[in-house]
């Protein structure tokens, strides 16, 4: 079974990260939610010596900043991170802070359930 392509790219000075499920159904073994998958990936993270920053509604003042990354990952670089459901999408505005992050030069992921095993990799 095809579980997915990963596609890295360049947006301006910034790397992009990205994988998507090709198949129509999502297999079991992707199917967990948001919070259990950022949970599993923060703790994992932690472990290998990232700084790991969780993100909810990020507040400046009284104004919330819609779209940022749920992770601020900080080792020798800094990597914003998104995650979503294996079969989730990015919202307008997240997609706006990743143009935003990938224009400045910074390195923005998209991070889903079937990208576990290449994130264990390439972030021990």
């Amino acid at each position: 079974m095809d579980n997915g392509s990963v596609q890295t790219q360049t947006r301006g000075y910034g790397v992009i990260y990205d994988s998507r499920i090709t198949t129509a159904k999502v297999p079991p073994e992707f199917q967990t939610t948001e919070k259990k998958f950022t949970n599993r990936v923060v703790q994992f993270l932690r472990k290998q010596g990232w700084h790991v920053q969780r993100n909810g509604w990020v507040g400046v003042g009284n104004q919330f900043l819609k779209g940022f990354p749920d992770l601020v990952c900080v080792r020798d670089v800094v990597v914003f991170v998104e995650i979503k459901k294996a079969d989730g999408t990015l919202r307008a505005e997240q997609q706006e802070w990743r143009n935003w992050v990938l224009d400045a030069g910074g390195i923005w992921e998209l991070w889903r359930p079937q990208d576990w095993a290449d994130v264990k990799e390439r972030f021990k």
